[in-house]
């Protein structure tokens, strides 16, 4: 890849571009950006180095003058300051072809982390492992990860760990050495359009891994499952290694003896092939949830294909807390405890609520519910009414917009009134501002209450302004 010492990134207030931004900043070169709005991630970037303005403009490419834009795939390929980089000569990549390209420039072992659900969480404990390995790994999370102060680690040694995201089936321009799918989940099916589309594209994207690469798989996820299956039709080059929550896998990483209680889940974990125990390590984690203890297995698992100190990878997960955002402790106020969590799909939340009350076992738990997307909201309705019931209390935030400008007739209400369906006895309430959720908790709470605020945009501020003194 050749070198260049001036970029710009369109939409560099993302976590996917920030980290590029983040990475071109140790290189030495001059960053230019510009996001729609302002934000805390600006006010860092900023920080570092990174020449930002809020807005986009086609007279960029003459103010900034960079050898190379970026942009991510919310832009569309009309954009005027697109239009008008490539008139003046600058070349015009998008986010997932060149973190493809800063991929291939790395010697490997290359990881790539995918799934519909965990793949955050599971980069930030792969980067936990490999780090306190020796490994000296580069990665890129899609989430903040206090450890690195960021959402990036810069390491010396050829190995490349990224977060792969299947939105727009932008892992298509990465080959990994090394994939990992945690589940193939229908997701942005304002994308896909259905079930089959998804599944379609995990297959592609594994079939991407180089030869004789190794494809890492949760065999307890029927849909990581199916890509397994039609890969290795496609691609016998590749191992396959299986992961499971359950002890009875024959071959792979299985966990045996999980059990959960408040602030520690625990399980044995072992590597099996047929009636051998190949390995056996103790586990300790510091964050809830069966679906962590899988993101644990997968992380073990990559370890051993890069030949790490496995010791040291178990240690180390022992001190993980998690990703920002993933099951986050936000505070405590009048003995209610508020946490905070990303999950924006009905097998995210279900999971997160279970999780929750292994956790919390005798508390009630308060859900501040944002969903995220118009189209999302349609299209998994009674998805997320089935899955919030399994709340006490259920308040539902403003759906979130983020890059739909059309609410297709979709409102907060029709989710309040889906759960209402399931359970007729439910509490459950419509926000129509921070404000108004931040009064409900403050009516309706009670000491030894858990709080929960849930969603992919800015449901958070509810409960840092719940705490707040």
């Amino acid at each position: 890849m050749t070198e260049r010492r001036s970029v710009h990134l369109m939409g560099i207030g993302g976590i996917g571009v920030s980290a590029l931004a983040r990475i071109a900043l140790s290189r030495g070169w001059h960053v230019t950006g510009c996001d729609r709005s302002e934000s805390p991630l600006l006010a860092r970037l900023r920080a570092e180095g990174a020449d930002i303005v809020v807005g986009h403009s086609a007279d960029h490419a003459e103010r900034f003058r960079p050898d190379l834009l970026i942009y991510t795939a919310a832009v569309p390929e009309a954009h005027p300051e697109l239009s008008s980089a490539r008139l003046a000569g600058v070349e015009v990549v998008g986010r997932a072809e060149y973190l493809g390209r800063l991929m291939a420039d790395h010697p490997g072992p290359r990881i790539s982390i995918a799934g519909s659900h965990g793949k955050s969480t599971t980069t930030g404990m792969v980067t936990c492992a490999l780090s306190a390995a020796g490994l000296d790994p580069t990665c890129l999370i899609g989430a903040e990860y206090r450890p690195i102060s960021g959402n990036v680690r810069i390491g010396a040694s050829g190995l490349f760990v990224t977060e792969s995201c299947e939105a727009y089936s932008s892992f298509h321009s990465l080959r990994p050495d090394i994939a990992v799918v945690t589940s193939a989940d229908a997701d942005h099916l304002d994308h896909y359009g259905n079930a089959e589309a998804v599944l379609a594209s995990f297959v592609r994207f594994c079939e991407g891994i180089t030869q004789g690469g190794k494809l890492i798989f949760c065999a307890d996820d029927p849909s990581a499952v199916e890509v397994a299956r039609r890969v290795a039709a496609s691609r016998p080059d590749l191992g396959q290694i299986a992961y499971s929550a359950f002890g009875a896998l024959s071959d792979g990483w299985a966990a045996e003896d999980a059990t959960q209680v408040e602030g520690l889940s625990t399980a044995t974990l072992v590597l099996r092939s047929g009636a051998t125990a190949l390995r056996r390590v103790r586990l300790n984690l510091r964050v809830p949830g069966e679906y962590n203890i899988r993101n644990a297995l997968a992380t073990l698992a990559v370890a051993d294909a890069c030949d790490a100190d496995l010791d040291a990878a178990v240690e180390a997960l022992a001190a993980f807390t998690g990703v920002g955002r993933r099951f986050e402790l936000v505070g405590e106020k009048a003995g209610v405890e508020v946490w905070d969590d990303y999950a924006h799909h009905p097998t995210e939340i279900a999971a997160l609520l279970g999780g929750a009350r292994a956790w919390h076992p005798g508390r009630r738990l308060v859900i501040v519910f944002q969903p995220h997307l118009y189209s999302r909201t349609r299209d998994f309705m009674q998805g997320f009414a089935e899955a919030l019931a399994a709340g006490d209390i259920v308040i539902i935030d403003r759906i979130y917009a983020a890059r739909e400008p059309d609410t297709m007739g979709v409102h907060g209400s029709h989710l309040v009134a889906a759960i209402g369906v399931v359970d007729p006895d439910k509490t459950v309430l419509y926000a129509d501002s921070d404000g108004e959720a931040v009064g409900y908790l403050r009516r309706l709470t009670r000491p030894g209450d858990v709080v929960l605020t849930v969603g992919a945009g800015d449901v958070d501020a509810i409960g840092r302004a719940f705490v707040a003194p």
